[in-house]
């Protein structure tokens, strides 16, 4: 099955891309990845980028296997070209073209029909431990550890709400922001002294 994936208006010109995808046209995607990490062009992150979400497209939408799948075919065609000018001496002007490309990718199974394994889902879990229940009659009673952690703390900062620490060093809070009070009245008298 092809999986495909397109990255258009790349700013880089198609010339400099086709230099990093010629690397790895025909290879596994996992080998592909590795050698992508190394190469030392600005077209590497974003033709890598590419085929991640290739590849996550392959996973997410037809649950095929990543590591059985290759890359049948990428393509670094010419987009749409920004046309600027330079000025020059004796009132020349000089064209700037800044090209941009369009990338495609389609990626191939090596051995065809073969599928991701699926993974349990949540629901599952929860059938099991409704069976679980009914099969026993009652759900096992909560430990001496977990009985204690249903009492509400005493929340003094909102801001450390949750952490175990919301309740220590209270004292000293309450001495500082008293030191602050003090200093900011003297700096910000009413009348001048």
């Amino acid at each position: 099955m092809e999986v495909k994936a397109k990255l258009k208006h790349l700013h880089i010109a198609p010339r400099k891309v086709r230099l990093v995808i010629d690397s790895i046209r025909g290879k596994e995607t996992n080998y592909a990845l590795e050698i992508l990490a190394f190469v030392q062009k600005r077209a590497g992150k974003a033709v890598a980028d590419l085929l991640k979400s290739a590849i996550a497209n392959a996973e997410h939408n037809f649950n095929l296997d990543k590591n059985n799948l290759y890359i049948k075919e990428i393509r670094a065609d010419g987009g749409p070209v920004l046309k600027r000018w330079q000025p020059r001496a004796f009132g020349r002007a000089f064209p700037i073209l800044k090209r941009t490309t369009h990338v495609s990718l389609i990626l191939e199974e090596k051995v065809p029909g073969l599928k991701r394994a699926k993974a349990a889902k949540p629901a599952d879990f929860e059938k099991a431990a409704k069976k679980q229940k009914s099969e026993t009659g009652r759900i096992a009673p909560p430990s001496a550890k977990t009985a204690g952690r249903g009492k509400a703390q005493k929340v003094l900062d909102p801001r450390r709400q949750g952490s175990r620490q919301s309740s220590k060093h209270t004292d000293k809070k309450e001495l500082h922001q008293k030191k602050t009070a003090n200093v900011l009245k003297r700096f910000f008298q009413r009348k001048s002294v």
